[in-house]
């Protein structure tokens, strides 16, 4: 079959933290025969300026400057419901939050190989499934991904074509 294609980004202020990451993202890509992509954000203001959903999957650092990968997380979940966002953080407490803005997982620092390599089999997963059931739409405000459960029917009026969501 096709070489599965993974759209990741890094968002950690730490930049030795953030290539240690990269690292091990490059390592599954090659033990794993997936295309791994990376995007390297050092703080989540930089990620969210012209955010596009065209992630797959969100590596966020809980504590850092600017804006905190919590707050980060809330303001994409406005406009990208679906891709899969994984927390970084040094203490465990923190993380337990992540569930309100639809988490995955989380992983502690120092971030090791193994830990990292169990959540991108089960993001693997998800971005599959998910590859095969979006669209993505060109709207004024920018893109939209909408998931195809999701869709009633496309309508044409005039030049315009209208997208029913259930």
């Amino acid at each position: 079959g096709e070489r599965m294609e993974l759209r990741t980004a890094v968002v950690e202020d730490d930049e030795s933290c953030r290539s240690r990451i990269v690292g091990c993202l490059r390592r599954f890509g090659q033990e794993h025969g997936v295309t791994v992509k990376v995007t390297e954000f050092a703080d989540g203001q930089a990620l969210l300026q012209g955010f596009r959903p065209e992630f797959d999957v969100l590596f966020l650092d809980i504590e850092m400057p600017l804006l905190d990968g919590m707050s980060a997380a809330r303001l994409i979940r406005e406009r990208d419901e679906q891709v899969t966002i994984i927390f970084i953080t040094n203490m465990a407490q923190y993380a337990i939050h992540g569930y309100e803005v639809g988490a995955l997982d989380f992983l502690l620092k120092p971030v090791s190989y193994e830990a990292l390599e169990m959540r991108l089999q089960k993001v693997c997963k998800l971005a599959q499934a998910r590859q095969e059931s979006g669209i993505l739409l060109s709207l004024g405000s920018g893109l939209r991904k909408i998931p195809l459960s999701e869709l009633s029917y496309v309508e044409l009026v005039g030049p315009d074509l209208v997208y029913h969501l259930k």
